[in-house]
């Protein structure tokens, strides 16, 4: 190799480096420039707090602020709360305003007339489903009625019969909504002894899932549906009860009616519920399955109601209680 040669490999080397630094001292000071020539915060790794864990802290502090006691469990990133005390519908509607104040999302919905739900929630989704439901008296008496078309109303509605013979149910002496699971071996049997008792005979598609239009027909003496959605006016008949709470709308040309579906209570906080709905609204409706363990103890309390002053209707009553009712006129 020529002198000249290392000569000229030299100089490249020399320009290579020094482009490399020049380009290095570009590309780790040039942020700064443009902060020190915008007079702007230099971009860092974010450290905010996720708004849900924000919102959670605040939340807990405004229950702890107003004195509302509650057990509270977590299932898919939700919190789930009940708060039991008096007068629960203020005190959701007063959590509601503190929230808004601090700028979160919540709603309140009131169930069954009795109970307010509030329901907040993070950037998008649910984070807190908080129920405010009163202590109830362990009696609830209604106000005492001479008529008996003006006492609280209630109907019992008993699902899921029709697997095994369920005579005892079906010979039961006071109104019953019974509720045969198509297409099951005792359908055709305790539909008619349904029917020979005066008791209401409707078609359970809760566990089948079967559309009604497909399995009435398997149910004789059916006068309705027993189902866990809001009725579809094209595919069930005209009466319908839904096992969700009375917040739900009611489907345009039906009559539907709302049952109280409680797995978790025991019979008697589901009568006193029940009962205490009935007061306050007029009417009110639970359901209950044949094989469901606490069926002796409402039945029991069957006997009793008329003694303490309500009134056993059937399903279809329970849902038009307000015309079973009659006009209402008052005496000079």
């Amino acid at each position: 190799m020529e002198p000249s040669d290392y000569k000229r490999l030299k100089q490249y080397l020399i320009r290579l480096i020094f482009i490399t630094t020049t380009l290095f001292i570009i590309g780790w000071f040039s942020p700064y420039f443009v902060v020190f020539l915008f007079n702007a915060e230099p971009q860092t790794e974010s450290t905010k707090v996720p708004e849900n864990q924000t919102n959670s802290s605040i939340v807990e502090n405004l229950l702890e602020e107003l004195g509302i006691p509650a057990a509270m469990k977590i299932l898919n990133d939700v919190t789930y709360a009940v708060y039991i005390g008096n007068e629960p519908k203020k005190a959701a509607k007063r959590l509601r305003t503190k929230l808004l104040e601090s700028n979160i999302e919540a709603y309140t919905i009131d169930i069954d007339g009795i109970d307010s739900e509030v329901r907040i929630y993070g950037t998008k989704n649910l984070t807190y489903n908080l129920l405010f439901t009163p202590i109830l008296p362990s009696n609830p008496k209604p106000p005492k009625q001479k008529q008996k078309r003006l006492r609280p109303q209630i109907a019992i509605i008993i699902g899921g019969l029709g697997k095994e013979n369920h005579h005892q149910i079906v010979a039961h002496p006071y109104p019953l909504t019974i509720g045969i699971v198509p297409h099951t071996p005792y359908a055709l049997l305790l539909a008619e002894g349904a029917a020979l008792n005066n008791h209401e005979v409707m078609v359970d598609i809760r566990q089948n899932k079967v559309q009604y239009n497909k399995s009435s027909a398997a149910v004789p003496f059916q006068s309705g549906v027993i189902t866990e959605n809001r009725v579809n006016k094209s595919s069930l008949p005209d009466f319908a009860v839904n096992v969700y709470h009375s917040d739900g709308a009611p489907s345009r040309g039906s009559h539907n009616l709302a049952a109280q579906y409680r797995p978790k209570y025991s019979a008697e906080n589901l009568l006193r519920r029940t009962q205490q709905i009935a007061i306050q609204n007029g009417m009110a409706a639970l359901i209950i399955d044949a094989n469901d363990e606490r069926l002796a103890s409402i039945l029991e309390w069957t006997q009793t109601a008329k003694e303490k002053g309500f009134r056993l209707v059937l399903a279809n009553e329970a849902s038009r209680w307000e015309d079973t009712r009659g006009t209402l006129t008052k005496r000079k």
